[in-house]
């Protein structure tokens, strides 16, 4: 399988209204399917926007809960399916796709 571009998206809605961010999330659901996307957002409505169109296309959902120096970021998986709550990445045989 051929390795899919990356695209890193730093809390890109942060000075939009509601409808605006609606149209972002469109925009990532209709054109980034070709890419690995990483987004993060401290937006919590954006962040919700983006799990309930996104939820049933494989996309991964994670939040940072917590961090500290020895461990680094506590991250926490929100998604519904199994194999995505005990994703690792040196697991055997890890599944590749394009999120």
């Amino acid at each position: 399988m051929a390795a899919s571009p990356i695209l890193f998206l730093d809390d890109v809605v942060s000075s939009y209204d509601a409808e605006h961010k609606e149209r972002i999330v469109d925009l990532i659901a209709e054109r980034l399917g070709v890419f690995q996307v990483f987004l993060t957002t401290h937006d919590w409505r954006f962040y919700s926007m983006l799990k309930d169109r996104l939820h049933d296309k494989g996309w991964l959902f994670e939040r940072v809960s917590g961090w500290d120096l020895e461990h680094g970021p506590k991250r926490e998986s929100e998604n519904e399916n199994p194999y995505h709550n005990n994703f690792s990445p040196h697991s055997p045989g890890i599944h590749r796709s394009r999120y």
